[in-house]
């Protein structure tokens, strides 16, 4: 299968089954530190995705984060 395939058949589930594609969107605060995490919601086996993380802070802040997958 070439990559023009890959992408209409993507396409094409994408356009069919709009109501089975969400995206989880968390808010919160911890210490005067407000975050959001925007992840889809369900990923395909072996795909790459990508997770937003938005902080704000009134002040400096340094910041760790360890994210696992569940």
């Amino acid at each position: 299968m070439n990559a023009n395939t890959y992408r209409f058949l993507h396409l094409l589930f994408v356009l069919l089954l709009p109501a089975n594609l969400y995206a989880v969107d968390y808010e919160g605060e911890v210490s005067g530190l407000r975050y959001r995490v925007m992840a889809p919601s369900w990923i395909p086996r072996g795909e790459v995705f990508s997770v937003l993380v938005v902080l704000n802070a009134d002040s400096r802040v340094i910041v760790a984060a360890d994210l696992t997958a569940p």
